[in-house]
């Protein structure tokens, strides 16, 4: 463990995707991404959580609402492409803040686009003001994928989207 440590670099380059792997299994994606973000945790908790605002992370995201009769429960609406078909994609989710290095969310599969949908998202403080995110989960979409080509599209759109929201998260931290 503390060889590991020794090998870490003390500065983190910015919004680095140290590791992102999609699998694609009978329709299910299985997603891990770790990353680090020159910024502090707290920071970091601050901006995944604020749900009205969630948006601003992703260009793919067109809007984000907490439910006010139930603030766990989390409406995304966003819009994707596969080839040539264009289309909007509708989440509704149960998401559980445990404390500020463990957040959860579950997708509700007759309010959402998806069949089945879990994620956990981990925030760890690291030296200097740099914060670890590890995020797994796995998605079953009830949207078509063409076959063959389309879970190879949809990974490489997953892990290209996850980089551009690790580096979205570290700008929105150095400006608040």
């Amino acid at each position: 463990m503390l060889l590991l440590l020794a090998l870490t670099p003390l500065a983190v380059r910015s919004g680095e995707l140290r590791h992102a792997e999609v699998r694609h299994r009978d329709g299910v994606y299985f997603v891990h991404i770790d990353a680090e973000i020159a910024a502090d945790s707290n920071k970091v908790h601050t901006i995944v959580t604020d749900f009205e605002h969630l948006e601003r992370l992703s260009a793919v995201l067109d809007e984000a609402s907490a439910d006010p009769a139930e603030p766990r429960r989390l409406h995304l609406r966003g819009h994707t492409c596969i080839l040539i078909y264009c289309f909007q994609v509708m989440a509704v989710g149960e998401v559980d803040v445990h404390n500020r290095e463990l957040i959860t969310a579950t997708i509700i599969p007759a309010l959402s686009d998806f069949k089945y949908g879990a994620f956990t998202w981990q925030l760890l403080a690291r030296h200097r003001g740099a914060c670890s995110v590890h995020i797994a989960g796995r998605v079953e979409p009830a949207f078509w994928i063409p076959p063959v080509i389309g879970p190879y599209l949809m990974r490489r759109k997953i892990i290209r989207e996850a980089g551009k929201v690790i580096v979205r998260i570290e700008d929105l931290a150095a400006h608040e």
